[in-house]
């Protein structure tokens, strides 16, 4: 009796042992997908334009920025169709805007001046001036 409830009790164990919870897939380290490096909270005054140069890094992208800091949108669908309009305009035309959102690392880097920076922006408030 003691052997047949032994092994009912290894059986249950190594059943019980078999069963995992469901792995997570990993996540990206790079790419909009990733996890946040900091967020803008406060809202920023910037200009945004559409790249749509093939030379471009980045190409047929939103990109935000003057100066020496840079995002490129990951989330198209919250832009207000004004500034959706300037895939439609010379290269070059930008729109005065404040922004929120959560900044992310590019994962296609290139080598530039020291006093550049380029990432990702995952936007979470987007306002045209």
């Amino acid at each position: 009796m003691k052997t047949k409830t032994f092994l009912a009790l290894l059986l249950l164990a190594i059943v019980g042992c078999g069963c995992s919870k469901k792995e997570t897939p990993p996540q990206e380290d790079c790419g909009c997908n990733s996890p946040t490096v900091w967020t803008i909270k406060e809202s920023l005054e910037e200009e945004i334009s559409y790249a749509n140069n093939q030379n471009t890094y980045y190409p047929n992208t939103f990109w935000i920025g003057k100066g020496f800091h840079f995002f490129i949108v990951c989330n198209e669908d919250i832009l207000p169709q004004k500034i959706r309009d300037l895939k439609y305009k010379e290269e070059g035309t930008t729109i005065k805007v404040k922004i929120q959102g959560e900044v992310k690392t590019l994962c296609k880097k290139w080598i530039h001046p020291a006093t550049y920076s380029y990432n990702h922006i995952t936007l979470t408030k987007i306002e045209v001036l």
